[in-house]
C-alpha cells in the first residue's frame, strides 16, 4: 500500500479540482459518518448551479495521512481522479505524469507499467 509523504499532502491541497455529490452520495456519505443528511449538507455542501459541491478545497474529506475519510462512498468524481478512464484525458500523458507527484493511485499505476515494460532510465544526452 501507498503511504502519502507530508509533502505530496501539501502538494495534494494545493491542486484545486471540484467535488460534485450526487443526492444519493450524499445519504450514504452521511450515513457513514453516522450524521443527518441536514447536518451533512450544512457541514460539507455548497449547493451550485453544478450540484452539490464540496465546501472545502480541494478535499474537507482528506485526512492528515492522505486517508479518505469517506473511502467506503465516495462520490464517482472521487473515485474516477484524476479521470485517466476518459479517452481525452488519455491524450494528455503529461498532465497524467504530473498527476504523479500527487495522487497514490497515479504514482501506483505508473510504477506498475514501468515494471511491466521493462522501462530503465536513460543517461543524459
Amino acid at each position: 500500500m501507498y503511504i502519502l509523504l507530508p509533502l505530496q499532502i501539501f502538494k495534494l491541497r494545493k491542486k484545486m479540482y471540484q467535488i460534485t455529490f450526487e443526492e444519493t452520495e450524499i445519504e450514504q456519505a452521511s450515513k457513514l459518518l453516522k450524521i443527518t443528511k441536514k447536518e451533512f449538507m450544512d457541514k460539507y455542501i455548497e449547493e451550485t448551479t453544478n450540484g452539490y459541491d464540496i465546501k472545502g478545497k480541494p478535499c474537507c474529506f482528506l485526512t492528515e495521512n492522505g486517508a479518505c475519510e469517506i473511502e467506503k462512498c465516495k462520490p464517482e468524481g472521487c473515485r474516477e481522479y484524476p479521470f485517466t478512464n476518459r479517452p481525452e484525458r488519455l491524450l494528455s500523458l503529461l498532465s497524467i505524469v504530473d498527476f504523479a507527484s500527487v495522487c497514490p493511485v497515479v504514482f501506483e499505476m505508473l510504477e506498475r507499467l514501468k515494471k511491466t515494460y521493462g522501462f530503465k532510465r536513460r543517461g543524459r544526452y
